[in-house]
């Protein structure tokens, strides 16, 4: 892919194209040229280089826009307790921001909690960078696939037939949507800042340098004792140190360490310490902690389920298998029916080779993230594991083998409050499926 699009999208916007794949990259320009009118693509890098509304033109194409109403209710109810906490204590004004807010179903779920837990004084604010989106989230109208958890209340939406309905103004009147980008260091903040902060399933797509960008961004914007609202998806070790575990697990919820601690957030960080937390690091997207030679695990199939022999040793054993979308071996060579069957050998550098070079041509894909992330704990990577079952999860919410496997992960390094509501999650599917 042209030099010029990657170095924008990496450097101005801090998406990784690595991780949106040439294949995406290449469809997205396809159909720019072809709603252009143009020949081909050197006319088109010609308008791109030149055309501020082009670049954004670019950037709606590959931005796609997926959420739902209520997404992972035990944030809703942290926020809600939050909320209550702050107005008891004397706190008025309680804001709240959601980042990357797509279609607006986030925002919108913030202010219906904040309704049905009886505060008046709240306003909400929804950033995205698809002018697009923003739009859809104004007009306010939904259809059924936006109530996949939890259905809006009566008082709020209007009835439009179809499974369709348009959210109610007083509702409306309390969120505002703006333009922006998660990682620009020159976001606004509300005055005084907010008291929570939804920015969930942005970390891991971002580059290094974005997420550090985003992270400057998030200390400004919250104000003392707000709270940060992660993605299920999100590896929180992507945070730094000076961020804490707030709330349930389940919820993904984190608090900024003060530089004076009270008796009670020190009480809770010994508790946490006693619960085997580590410090939060950085992320890695791509692990190259690599073994120098070939590795072979042998005799042991690497994929559950594959073959009898043990599991590695630096994967969970007992899980089920990878659950699979679509074709497994679609695409032009490095199928995953083939990852499979290197990693089963035990040719684990050439399984990973076959992952990284179809995840750059089909873009991201969950089983592809999946097989890569036991790949790696066969390589003896937890951590690099890790980051890819939360990337799979990211791409398939109801993967029940990524969800085991990291409630395994995170019993083993003693977060017995994350693990448990993995393992929650994993059983919820398994009802759903009977």
């Amino acid at each position: 892919m042209n030099q010029a699009i990657t170095g924008f999208l990496r450097d101005e916007i801090g998406l990784d194209p690595a991780l949106i794949g040439d294949r995406a990259l290449a469809l997205a320009v396809r159909s720019r040229v072809e709603a252009l009118g143009l020949s081909g693509t050197a006319g088109y890098l010609s308008r791109f280089s030149i055309s501020k509304a082009e670049r954004q033109a670019l950037v709606e194409e590959l931005v796609v826009p997926e959420s739902w109403f209520f997404r992972e209710p035990a944030a809703f109810s942290l926020l809600s307790a939050h909320a209550l906490s702050c107005r008891d204590r004397g706190k008025s004004g309680y804001r709240v921001a959601c980042l990357a807010c797509a279609s607006g179903e986030e925002p919108y779920s913030a202010a219906i909690t904040l309704l049905e837990s009886g505060l008046v004084d709240f306003h909400v604010d929804g950033l995205d960078i698809s002018t697009t989106a923003l739009s859809r989230a104004q007009r306010a109208i939904y259809g059924p696939r936006a109530e996949r958890e939890t259905a809006v209340p009566s008082p709020y939406r209007i009835e439009l037939g179809a499974g369709r309905f348009e959210l109610t103004q007083n509702l409306r009147e309390r969120v505002s949507f703006h333009a922006g980008n998660v990682s620009d260091p020159a976001l606004p903040a509300a005055d005084g800042g907010y008291h929570a902060v939804f920015c969930r399933n942005v970390f891991i797509y971002l580059t290094p340098r974005a997420r550090q960008r985003c992270l400057t961004s998030l200390s400004r914007l919250l104000s003392e004792g707000g709270i940060l609202f992660l993605g299920s998806a999100e590896d929180p070790r992507s945070l730094s140190a000076d961020w804490q575990p707030a709330g349930p697990g389940e919820a993904f919820a984190y608090s900024r360490a003060s530089a004076s601690p009270s008796s009670g957030r020190r009480q809770a960080w010994a508790e946490a310490a006693e619960l085997g937390m580590e410090p939060i690091r950085e992320a890695r997207l791509h692990s190259s902690r690599h073994q120098p030679r070939e590795s072979r695990v042998s005799g042991t199939p690497l994929i559950p389920g594959s073959g009898a022999g043990e599991a590695s040793p630096s994967v969970p054993s007992g899980v089920p298998a990878a659950r699979e979308t679509g074709s497994p071996d679609g695409g032009s060579g490095g199928g995953i029916g083939e990852i499979r069957s290197l990693a089963d050998r035990g040719l684990l550098e050439r399984a990973l080779a076959a992952c990284d070079d179809r995840l750059s041509r089909e873009g991201p894909e969950a089983p592809v993230y999946f097989l890569r992330a036991l790949v790696l704990g066969g390589m003896g990577d937890p951590e690099g594991a890790e980051a890819d079952f939360l990337r799979t999860l990211c791409l398939d919410e109801a993967h029940e083998g990524a969800l085991t496997h990291l409630a395994l992960l995170a019993e083993r390094r003693g977060d017995r409050a994350r693990a448990a509501g993995f393992r929650r999650r994993a059983r919820a599917l398994g009802r759903g499926a009977a």
